[in-house]
């Protein structure tokens, strides 16, 4: 599988796409014609901790949840190692989604190394970690190795 890195990669797909059923050229147009937008993330922990919060929870609750992490300054896995329970649980994390983040923040993930792996050796490894399983490990592939 060819990874999608660049807008120009991204381009290419969508013009095999649009080779292999027409009908997609007519919705790639109602874009405006102008370069597709690579939505892709930074990865690392974030990405992960992101999707642990935003699991069976409203998009707005994951923002407020989101923010509050941020405003508190646990947006990194040292920060989340060294963060009580309790200031986890007073951003509104329910206690599964804390020991979750927990076992996050203490996994030793080579984030960097991911991208060279694998998709499935990817998927084992994230999903060895509590509250990974395996619709959050295919979209960190997807939003952040591409």
């Amino acid at each position: 599988m060819a990874l999608i890195e660049t807008g120009r990669d991204l381009e290419r797909g969508a013009l095999r796409l649009v080779a292999l059923e027409p009908r997609f050229g007519a919705a790639l147009r109602t874009l405006g014609g102008g370069p597709l937008p690579l939505r892709r993330d930074a990865g690392g922990f974030a990405a992960l901790a992101g999707a642990i919060v935003s699991q069976q929870v409203s998009l707005a609750s994951a923002r407020a949840i989101s923010d509050r992490l941020a405003a508190a300054g646990l947006v990194d896995a040292g920060a989340v190692r060294a963060a009580s329970a309790a200031a986890l649980a007073a951003c509104g994390l329910s206690r599964p989604k804390i020991r979750y983040l927990q076992a996050l923040a203490g996994a030793d993930l080579d984030y960097g190394a991911l991208h060279r792996l694998p998709d499935e050796e990817v998927c084992r490894r994230l999903m060895d970690i509590p509250g990974i399983g395996r619709w959050s490990a295919e979209l960190y592939l997807l939003q952040s190795l591409g």
